[in-house]
């Protein structure tokens, strides 16, 4: 699938789960994959390499980024955790990547966003990329301080940015929410390619998302080339009707409330 013409592609949390999943392909799809993160990745596949990288250190992320075409996102805390903990990799770190790429002269930034950004919609609403912020919890809330300053930096400097709201990426849906929101291996893959081959990017979203035919996310009128071949609907009676009218929310577990 190389066909060299996509120059350098620098991955984040390319040892975290999703980004084990990406990087067979995106090896193969680069002219050379750098893949980074805090832990080692493992074995190479070809045309890749490793670089340790710390998503805190502006300078080092910037040395990292340079000669690369691409930035591909997917570094960070990747659930729920008390904000403090978000504060340092999600928050700081995210803001590192889009300035590092800033001035390592980047020309995209393919952002894993999640649709806790946008998850206390109730389950009965359908989302079109541009709906206004409902971030579902402190996680939600640092994924939807990426995309903002995704868009500052597109507005700003140029830099062609795309979000992911990710979905429920799994092996295969286990829940009933799973028939909504799931997003197979296959179509991460083919959501994050979609993404760096786009001509006319700027700034975008898109829904990570499978071809659901109970979706609550509609990505329409987008540059991204996005086609989701999988689908949840095959799964659907294996995993039943049981009961999770307490999560009338589009996040889930993640839209408990507290009453002060």
């Amino acid at each position: 699938m190389n066909n060299g013409s996509t120059g350098r592609i620098v991955l984040t949390g390319a040892a975290g789960r999703l980004g084990r999943i990406v990087r067979p392909e995106l090896a193969a799809y680069a002219s050379d994959l750098i893949s980074s993160d805090v832990v080692d990745v493992g074995p190479l596949h070809p045309n890749e390499q490793f670089a340790l990288g710390e998503l805190s250190d502006l300078v080092a992320m910037a040395e990292l980024f340079t000669g690369a075409h691409s930035v591909v996102h997917f570094g960070g805390i990747s659930n729920q955790r008390p904000f403090q903990e978000l504060l340092h990799s999600n928050i700081l770190g995210t803001h590192n990547v889009f300035e590092a790429a800033r001035q390592a002269g980047v020309a995209r930034v393919v952002y894993a966003s999640s649709n806790h950004a946008v998850g206390f919609y109730p389950t009965d609403h359908k989302l079109d990329p541009n709906v206004a912020y409902r971030p579902d919890s402190q996680y939600g809330v640092s994924k939807a301080f990426g995309e903002i300053v995704g868009r500052l930096y597109n507005d700003r400097y140029g830099l062609e940015v795309v979000c992911l709201r990710i979905g429920s990426c799994t092996e295969r849906p286990t829940k009933l929410r799973h028939l909504s929101t799931w997003l197979s291996h296959g179509d991460l893959v083919r959501l994050v390619l979609a993404s760096l081959e786009a001509q006319n990017a700027a700034f975008e979203i898109v829904y990570g998302v499978s071809n659901n035919t109970k979706g609550w996310w509609i990505n329409s009128g987008g540059a991204i080339p996005y086609r989701p071949q999988d689908s949840a609907d095959v799964y659907a009676e294996q995993i039943g009707d049981h009961d999770e009218s307490e999560f009338p929310f589009q996040g889930g577990s993640a839209c408990y409330r507290e009453m002060s």
